[in-house]
């Protein structure tokens, strides 16, 4: 009977270390990179320095906006980059009507890369990402109206 509990709570224990590893982004607490991530599909690295991290939504209705820029090394940067030409990013310079800091932030850059996903025409809510080349640094913005 001691065999049986000792395998089934090593069992239960194992279970929740893989689930942890596998869904270790959706899992608190909520930082900027896990959320560059999520919304980017980029692997982006857990110790990317954050030089910009704007957080702001109505508690009323969750309309609101978050603006994520980071700073990546060398290395980090260039696997990314070469992961967005692979998950089809466009070449800079913007080609879609958005607004926001985002666009500001493409508009400075030359050489690079974005995507922009367009969830609601009407209420023109969107996720956008945004790497230059130039600077190493890779803007994500979500907007919801």
């Amino acid at each position: 009977m001691k065999k049986r509990i000792i395998i089934t709570i090593s069992l239960v224990g194992l279970a929740l270390m893989i689930s942890y590893v596998i869904w270790i982004d959706n899992l608190p607490p909520r930082t900027p990179q896990k959320v560059a991530r999520i919304v980017s599909g980029l692997s982006i690295p857990r110790d990317a320095e954050i030089l910009e991290f704007k957080d702001e939504w109505n508690n009323f209705n969750g309309d609101g906006f978050s603006l994520i820029i980071l700073h990546l090394d060398n290395e980090s940067f260039n696997n990314i980059y070469q992961e967005s030409k692979l998950l089809q990013f466009d070449q800079l310079p913007l080609n879609d009507s958005i607004y926001g800091p985002l666009k500001d932030f493409a508009n400075r850059e030359v050489n690079g890369f974005y995507k922009i996903i367009i969830h609601d025409k009407n209420s023109m809510s969107f996720s956008g990402t945004v790497l230059s080349e130039k600077s190493n640094t890779v803007a994500v913005y979500i907007a919801v109206n």
